[in-house]
Formats: structure tokens, C-alpha cells, sequence
């Protein structure tokens, strides 16, 4: 005789049982699956500032000196030949052409040289009194609105709002820092500043920054450093640093980043500065100079060889000190 077989379902406290297992896999796995998303940004950030590093050493093989890390007011003695006033720019913008990125280069003003002032054709020198409509010679204001991927780490989802900071550090506490509120434009961001030293191109004698001469950096207000001035050794100096992820003082405020053509080379004299703090500081403004990732625990930064390294947020601050001069004598192992 054929019997016929009863059909089996699910009970309640069995679906639910499977339900709950699912959840805690699911649990478990995200963090790991979150864990390696992070791991494949933090790589493709290093390779952005890698990027941006064999740039700059290319820029010195065809100059026989790195670029200037920012072309600001004159230096004492200086002669400056041509133009109307300080360009303004930092170091990326005359790294364009070695970053594939010539058409965006033609659009700003061609004289990048340290030892000239800039020209739109109309009697300005500034690329922020560049014609914002494209009616002068050159386009640079234009240009600076181009979102460039490269430049901004892939860990910065914030959508942050870019802002301007021509700091041109003849010491260590001379910042003016313009928003795109000032131009109502959207510059192009970046993540990525050249390494100024410990306290950018000190020129006052008084103690408190008298400490720190001598502990300048490849870049430098219109520098023009050679591979023989770096006497530490291009591998024990730091060239460029991640900037991403700027503290954040009042729930007014928005997260910020440096655009891409203002932002000029970045001391190391706040890496001890309280990252989870204020980022409005006594001086005004908010606090651009301050070297941070959106990575957990570590800042990427490049070497003057080209190297890449991601360094702890930890690492005391004599040891960055002495990483971001290029002469203090001083060699120091991370290690």
C-alpha cells in the first residue's frame, strides 16, 4: 500500500530561529566586509599621493628643482620680474602637466615661475581676481571649479565644502583662510598638501620662532630647493601629507577641505593638535593646518624618494618634527 508522504513546513520558531542566525552572520560580516572597502580606499589614497609624489620628482628631473611650494608675496631681496601681484597658487597647480592633466593646466595663467608675479592679461595677478566668467587670457578661476579624482582621497565622503586657504606661513601663525561663501563658487578639492617644516619659512628672530629656523621643508613660499639642500635625505623627509577630514568645532559647521588651487604647503607645527577638538582657534577662522585622514589610526604621507607611508596618528611629535625638515641633522626611524 502507498503511503502518502505528509509535507513538512516551517514552523514559526523555526523561521524565526533562521532569521536570527542570518542577522548575526550578517552582523559579523559586515564589519570585515566594511573593514576591507576601507583597506582598498586607504590604498587608492596612497596611490593618489603617490601619484602626486613621482609627479614632483619628475617636475625636478625636467627643473633641476622641485616647485615652489607657494607663489605668495616676494621674499626679502627677491627680484620679482613681470607681472602685476603673487599668483596666489600652491604646488599642484604647477604640477598639473606631470598629473596627465595639460588641458586644465592651459587654462591657467602660464607664469607659475617663483621668480615672477602672475598676469590674466587685465592687469591682475591673483587667480582669485581672474575674470570668474572666462573673459580674460587665461581661465583660471574657471579652471579652479574642475574636480580632479586624484586629488581628493576616496575616504572622504563628506561632500565637504572646499575652501580656499592662501597661507603663505612667512611664519608659522600668518593664515588667511576664504571660503567658496566669499567667491559663491565650488572649487575643486584636495586632500593633499606639500610639507612646509615644522613652522613654514620663519623670518622672525623673536624666541618663539627663532626655535625653529632651520627646520624648513622641500616647499616653501616661492622655493626652489634642490635635491642638495635636502642634507637629511630625501628619504628621511616627508614631501607631500593627507589633509583630509578637518575637526569640526560647532555643529554649525560644515566639514571643510583646501581647494585644490589654493592650497599651499602645510607646517607640521600642529601635528599634536587635538583632532577631535576645535577647529575654530583664537586666530579666527577655521583650522586648515592640520595633518589628518579619515582613516582609522593613520595619516598617509609621501617621502622625497617617492615612498608612501601610512603613519600612525600617534607618532609623537619630535619624530614628525624632525620627518618634515630637510636639514635639522636629525634622522629618525618609524620603526
Amino acid at each position: 500500500m502507498n503511503l502518502t508522504a505528509r509535507k513538512r513546513a516551517f514552523t514559526l520558531v523555526e523561521l524565526l530561529v533562521v532569521i536570527a542566525i542570518i542577522g548575526i552572520l550578517i552582523g559579523m560580516l559586515l564589519p570585515a566586509v566594511q573593514s576591507v572597502r576601507e583597506a582598498a580606499r586607504r590604498t587608492q589614497c596612497m596611490n593618489n599621493i603617490r601619484q602626486i609624489a613621482l609627479a614632483t620628482l619628475n617636475y625636478e628631473s625636467a627643473h633641476l628643482r622641485f616647485p615652489p611650494g607657494a607663489l605668495g608675496p616676494a621674499l626679502p631681496g627677491q627680484n620679482i620680474t613681470g607681472g602685476g601681484a603673487p599668483q596666489q597658487m600652491g604646488a599642484i597647480c604647477v604640477l598639473l602637466p606631470f598629473l596627465e592633466q595639460e588641458n586644465l593646466a592651459n587654462l591657467i595663467e602660464p607664469n607659475t615661475s617663483p621668480d615672477s608675479f602672475g598676469n590674466d592679461g587685465n592687469g591682475n595677478g591673483s587667480w582669485l581676481n581672474f575674470d570668474p566668467t572666462g573673459n580674460s587670457v587665461f581661465n583660471t578661476r574657471l579652471a579652479s571649479q574642475a574636480t580632479v579624482p586624484a586629488f581628493e582621497c576616496p575616504s572622504d565622503g563628506t561632500s565637504a565644502t572646499s575652501v580656499v586657504t592662501i597661507s603663505f606661513l612667512n611664519d608659522f601663525i600668518n593664515r588667511d583662510i576664504r571660503d567658496n561663501a566669499t567667491f559663491n563658487l565650488s572649487f575643486g578639492a584636495t586632500n593633499y598638501s606639500p610639507v612646509g617644516g615644522v613652522a613654514g619659512d620663519v623670518t622672525r628672530s623673536d624666541a618663539l620662532h627663532a626655535q625653529w629656523i632651520g627646520y624648513n621643508g622641500i616647499f616653501g613660499n616661492r622655493s626652489k630647493t634642490t635635491f642638495g639642500q635636502i642634507t637629511d635625505g630625501s628619504s628621511n623627509t616627508l614631501l607631500f601629507g593627507e589633509v583630509a577630514g578637518q575637526p569640526i568645532a560647532l555643529i554649525s559647521e560644515v566639514p571643510v577641505s583646501h581647494s585644490w588651487i589654493g592650497a599651499i604647503n602645510i607646517p607640521m607645527i600642529d601635528w599634536n593638535y587635538d583632532r577631535t577638538g576645535l577647529s575654530v582657534r583664537a586666530l579666527g577662522g577655521r583650522d586648515l593646518h592640520v595633518y589628518n585622514s579619515y582613516h582609522p589610526g593613520v595619516v598617509n604621507f609621501a617621502r622625497g624618494d617617492g615612498s608612501v607611508d601610512s603613519i600612525s596618528k600617534d607618532t609623537d611629535t619630535t619624530t614628525m618634527y624632525n620627518l618634515s625638515a630637510m636639514s635639522d641633522g636629525q634622522t629618525v626611524s618609524l620603526d
